[in-house]
C-alpha cells in the first residue's frame, strides 16, 4: 500500500515508457483517469475527498493492444471486438490473460482494503454530503 499524488490523463496510457515518463514528469505513484477529477470538485466545494486505487496494469507491463482496440467511446470493452483482435492476433492473448490476473490480484486487494476502512475513517462522524 502506497500514498502519494496521482497524475490525471484523459486517455489510457498504454506503454511503460510513457507510464515512466508521466512518472519522471509529475512525481505521482499511479495514473488516473476518474479520481482526479472528483477531486477537483471536492476541493472546489471544500469537502474531504479519499481515493482508494488499485493497480491492474503496472508501470513495467505494457498494455495489452487488444484492450485499445476492444473499447468503445464509453470505455466500455466490446467483446465482439476483442475476439476479433484476438482471433487476427493469437499472440496477444498472453498478454491480456496476464492483465486478468494482476485485475483479479487488484480486486482481492480492494476488497481487503474495503473490510478495513472502519478502522481508517470514522464513519459515525464523517459528513456526507450528496447533491
Amino acid at each position: 500500500i502506497q500514498s502519494g499524488r496521482l497524475a490525471e490523463s484523459t486517455s489510457i496510457v498504454s506503454s511503460s515508457k510513457e507510464k515512466k515518463q508521466l512518472h519522471a514528469i509529475t512525481g505521482a505513484i499511479a495514473l488516473d483517469m476518474e479520481s482526479v477529477a472528483v477531486a477537483r470538485v471536492a476541493k472546489q466545494h471544500t469537502l474531504p475527498f479519499l481515493t482508494i486505487r488499485v493497480i491492474a496494469d503496472p508501470v513495467n507491463m505494457n498494455l495489452p493492444r487488444a484492450i485499445n482496440y476492444s473499447l468503445n467511446e464509453q470505455g466500455e470493452m466490446v467483446l465482439r471486438k476483442l475476439l476479433l483482435f484476438l482471433f487476427l492476433h493469437p499472440a496477444e492473448l498472453p498478454g491480456l490473460i496476464k492483465l486478468g490476473l494482476y485485475f483479479n490480484a487488484a480486486k482481492k486487494t480492494l476488497k481487503s482494503i474495503a473490510g478495513h476502512l472502519d478502522k481508517v475513517i470514522d464513519f459515525n462522524q464523517a459528513n456526507f454530503i450528496v447533491p
